[in-house]
């Protein structure tokens, strides 16, 4: 039986997309938990080539080359990093967490080749929505299995590293917290920019409805961030006044119900937002990251131009934002071309939320994924960032009259209808 380019394509982006957000998370929870924390980290790496391996795929069976912009800023920005790494290889920074050759093995598969196989690759628009079904399919699993795992500590926990650690299981609140707080944004996007059937509504229900347990569990200021402002973004750039109206009233709605949850699962993510000012003040190690932003800063000053580290000197680790860590680690030159960069796709971005908004869901996972790296990560493991940036990317990439993105995104009908 022949198989054709478009089943390959999709198959392999969607084994890809389901591996490079939450069902990464998922896979090493479920190992972890049964089998052990030392077994999980012989899987990471497999995970990650399979990653590389379908977007590497999908980029092969494309039927033409053609570049954006955006991905030769970043190019551009990947050479000075790359720069960086040779140059601490000869060890002039021997304290540094990770190995150089770590650093460049990290970046290079986890950031630099998932951004460039996918802005590069040539997708319709049934493959996107097979990309969107397989991040709710990655979602309800990342769920269950904390609900499975770590559910018993709903309602009696403000936050799950109260009583579990990295030690103990391959888990974190970050990836718990941001992790729902994707699947929240991508579902309530789609839902209010497309006309789809019953039992797909009743899906994203079902996994809107699981992604409450990791994200109260996660309890992260950052995420509460990285769910609202998409959407402040989307209510803004909608033409017309009736959405405008009716996203207002469903987000409203949500915002409610789900502080209204609090109650009942007992988590304290809303206090940490409205406590951040005290925090600082008080010195608590959960606003530690202001402290950090401010030396990494002087460290920059220090050395503007070029840079003159991989990591924030003073905290011997990523400065837990990613504009200050392409500050230090590539200087003026290097962030001036991640800026421009990130304006390509932020403009990219936003022809598809006025021109195709049933495509919003896409930059949601872009802006979540950039906001999430202004408070934690680091560039070189920004894979959410990475694959966010290119599919909005792809999406605004012309193809041939038959099939053109644009074309079809802006005239075809509304998804599963």
């Amino acid at each position: 039986m022949r198989v054709s380019r478009d089943s390959i394509v999709s198959g392999s982006v969607s084994v890809a997309m389901f591996l490079g957000f939450t069902g990464y998370s998922a896979a090493l929870m479920l190992v972890s938990n049964t089998i052990g924390l030392s077994a999980s980290r012989f899987v990471t790496i497999p995970l990650r080539l399979v990653i590389v391996g379908g977007l590497a795929l999908a980029f092969a069976t494309r039927p033409k080359l053609t570049l954006r912009k955006g991905l030769l800023f970043f190019w551009l920005f990947s050479a000075l990093y790359l720069l960086r790494i040779l140059v601490e290889s000869f060890g002039l920074n021997p304290h540094f967490h990770r190995t150089p050759f770590e650093f460049f093995l990290y970046f290079t598969s986890f950031v630099l080749l998932p951004l460039s196989f996918l802005s590069l690759s040539d997708f319709h628009r049934r493959q996107y929505e097979a990309i969107f079904l397989t991040v709710v399919v990655g979602s309800v699993a990342f769920s269950l299995l904390t609900l499975v795992f770590y559910g018993q500590y709903l309602g009696e926990v403000a936050r799950l590293s109260q009583v579990v650690t990295r030690n103990d299981n391959y888990i974190s609140p970050l990836a718990l917290s941001y992790g729902a707080a994707l699947t929240m944004g991508v579902g309530i996007s789609y839902l209010l920019a497309n006309t789809v059937s019953r039992r797909r509504k009743l899906a994203v229900y079902a996994a809107l409805l699981l992604s409450l347990g990791p994200f109260f569990l996660g309890a992260s200021r950052g995420s509460i961030f990285s769910l609202g402002l998409p959407f402040v973004f989307q209510i803004l750039l909608s033409r017309r006044f009736g959405r405008k109206v009716t996203q207002i009233g469903a987000l409203l709605v949500f915002a409610a119900l789900l502080y209204l949850a609090t109650f009942w699962l007992g988590t304290n993510v809303f206090d940490r937002v409205l406590e951040i000012s005290e925090a600082v003040d008080a010195g608590a190690t959960s606003a530690v990251r202001v402290v950090i932003w401010q030396h990494t800063w002087d460290q920059f000053l220090a050395s503007p131009i070029f840079g003159n580290s991989l990591e924030s000197e003073y905290a011997g680790f990523h400065p837990h934002n990613v504009l200050l860590e392409v500050l230090i680690s590539t200087g003026i030159l290097g962030f001036t071309m991640f800026v421009l960069f990130l304006i390509q796709v932020s403009t990219a971005a936003f022809r598809i939320a006025t021109r195709s908004p049933q495509y919003f869901w896409i930059v949601v996972i872009f802006l979540q994924a950039l906001i999430s790296n202004m408070f934690s990560g680091a560039i070189y493991g920004a894979t959410w960032m990475a694959l966010g940036a290119g599919l909005v990317l792809s999406l605004q990439t012309p193809q041939s009259p038959r099939r053109s993105r644009i074309t079809a995104a802006h005239t075809a009908p509304a998804i599963a209808k």
